[in-house]
């Protein structure tokens, strides 16, 4: 106990403690390996020896330009593991070994055994989607992008456990990825939009309108679910200027979507999006004061979704959410404004709200200060990679298995809000009590992380490692954590403002 208060009042005499900030950024004079260490922490998982090196020298213009223009790269010994974790029979294949038919056979004849055997292959798919998504995350060249691909997949949001998501989420996350290159938030809209892992997520697939072919015979269901979150969560933001009204139209024009067969080879060509007439209503809709002739299907919702990726609301939500991600939870109202009306008059693009965002005071304060809290996400990938430093992490369950216990594992958000951004979710009693337990495993050497399970383990507490990546410490960090015992110290310099926050 009294090691533990020691602990606990160490990290109190360390809050006041943090650096003055300097002037805005420059984008595109070369980083030192500081900079390169407080940018790797903001837009990436946290920092490394290896990874302070490759940025050193480099601009923050490039390193987040390339976030978006290039895919991520990983060791070979990662690589090797994410292919064991790839669901080796192609998508149909599986579908047919142990999809929701097959289930119903087995349950139907009463064939337990193949039942429980199916559940396991189902569950271990689902594991290994979020599992190669952490390897992604912790091991990539390229931080930006996994740290981008996190924001965008966060913000279209969908829950791996729901109907047929387990089939269809990494196809999902793949076209999100390459709508990423574009540069345009109406290429991201547009990818998940269509994606039959959205359509089925807020239940549009077989939406039928009322006066439909299908709905005068009975078969009424119009669901408002995505029509709302497309408005709501997607595009224009609470208090974006839509009314009830508009949702109810916006159900009506997007109504008719068919499920894909997944049995068959090209099911998910085009994300699995298709329309089936016989469910569409029959006339016209006014969405914001537009109107959308039905019997246009796809065309009219083009041009619905591109109405709403250049909508001025659009760009304020999408410029604060940015905002909020990268700069603060409550970033200056200003900021945001000059964020969107980039946005707009850009067409739409991204990166120039992005350039306003990194070149302001706002930034270069929040960085220099470490004045956003690491989430779950950011804590438990980047005190790993600081732990491992050069050691590929090759095992990410029990990375899984921390972050499902703090309540931010990829995938596994139940609500299409996302996972909240803010720091005051995340500092309960019992996330920081989890910290405090991965301060321990990791001291101990309780998780592999990496190599061969008949190998030594590689990743070794070392605070002198830890410092270089997630420090440094303060003076009174240090002179807290001097003779310690390794995992007491662990714990201390774990909780230590240079690691909560970044």
């Amino acid at each position: 106990m009294k090691q533990a208060m020691r602990v606990l009042g160490g990290v109190a005499c360390m809050l006041a403690t943090l650096t003055q900030a300097a002037g805005p950024l420059k984008l595109d004079t070369p980083m030192d390996a500081p900079l390169a260490r407080a940018m790797l922490a903001r837009w990436g998982y946290g920092a490394t020896d290896a990874s302070v090196a490759a940025l050193t020298g480099q601009t923050p213009r490039a390193m987040v330009q390339r976030g978006w223009r290039a895919p991520s790269g990983v060791a070979p010994a990662v690589r090797t593991a994410l292919d064991a974790l790839a669901d080796a029979p192609p998508l149909a294949e599986r579908w047919a070994q142990y999809g929701p038919v097959r289930v119903q056979e087995a349950r139907k004849a009463q064939d337990i055994p193949l039942v429980q055997s199916m559940a396991r292959q189902g569950n271990a798919m689902k594991s290994a989607t979020v599992q190669r998504r952490l390897l992604m995350m912790a091991n990539s060249d390229n931080p930006a992008h996994e740290v981008l691909l996190a924001f965008w997949l966060n913000h279209f949001s969908v829950y791996l456990h729901k109907g047929q998501l387990p089939w269809l989420v990494d196809d999902y996350a793949s076209r999100i990825e390459a709508a990423m290159a574009d540069d345009r938030f109406e290429s991201l809209l547009r990818a998940a939009f269509y994606h039959t892992a959205m359509q089925g997520y807020l239940d549009n697939i077989n939406s039928t309108a009322p006066d439909s072919e299908l709905g005068r015979r009975g078969r009424t269901g119009l669901n408002e679910n995505l029509a709302r979150e497309l408005l709501e969560l997607h595009t224009l933001g609470v208090g974006g200027g839509y009314q009830q009204a508009d949702v109810e139209a916006t159900a009506r024009l997007i109504s008719g979507v068919s499920a894909p067969d997944l049995g068959t080879a090209d099911a998910l060509a085009d994300g699995g999006f298709a329309l089936d007439p016989r469910r569409r209503g029959e006339g016209s809709v006014q969405v914001l004061g537009q109107t959308y002739a039905l019997a246009d299907g796809r065309a009219a919702m083009d041009a619905l979704l591109h109405r709403l990726a250049l909508h001025p609301a659009t760009a304020r939500h999408v410029s604060r959410k940015l905002a909020q991600r990268f700069v603060g939870d409550t970033p200056p109202a200003a900021l945001v404004e000059r964020m969107a009306q980039a946005y707009v008059q850009s067409g739409g693009r991204l990166s120039p709200a992005l350039w306003v965002m990194l070149a302001s005071p706002a930034f270069a304060d929040s960085l220099l200060k470490q004045r956003m809290f690491r989430l779950p996400q950011d804590y438990v990938l980047a005190t790993a990679r600081a732990v491992c430093q050069d050691a590929p992490i090759t095992h990410a369950e029990p990375l899984l298995n921390m972050l499902q216990a703090m309540g931010q594992a990829p995938f596994l958000r139940l609500t299409p809000d996302g996972y909240p951004q803010n720091a005051g979710e995340w500092q309960t009693a019992l996330g920081m009590a989890l910290r405090v337990q991965l301060a321990q495993a990791l001291a101990q050497r309780q998780w592999r992380l990496t190599g061969p399970a008949d190998a030594a383990q590689a990743c070794n507490w070392d605070a002198a490692a830890a410092e270089r990546s997630l420090g440094p410490w303060t003076a009174a960090t240090r002179a807290a954590a001097e003779g310690l015992p390794p995992a007491q110290q662990a714990i201390l310099l774990l909780s230590s403002p240079a690691t909560l926050w970044r």
